[in-house]
């Protein structure tokens, strides 16, 4: 899975975000990105991939696996080492 729409809710609460400002950011638009996070839409891959790199952009990192799925904010600095490698 590319991102839930809880890890969306999540990231944007890890950066302080409101959906106003997502949508500025990545050039989706706010009702699409409040439809993903409701869960009333099935949004495109293209949309979800670009959402994700916006955040993670910011510094977010994503995780899923059996146990589960989640978002963390890398330290700062964190994010370009492991870019690097």
């Amino acid at each position: 899975m590319i991102m839930s729409a809880r890890q969306c809710r999540a990231a944007r609460a890890l950066l302080g975000w409101e959906q106003w400002r997502l949508a500025v950011v990545s050039g989706i638009t706010r009702r699409t990105i409040a439809h993903l996070e409701l869960e009333t839409v099935t949004p495109t891959i293209a949309t979800l991939l670009r959402l994700r790199e916006v955040l993670e952009a910011e510094g977010v990192q994503f995780s899923s696996d059996e146990d589960g799925e989640g978002v963390r904010l890398a330290k700062r600095g964190e994010e370009r080492s492991a870019a690097a490698s």
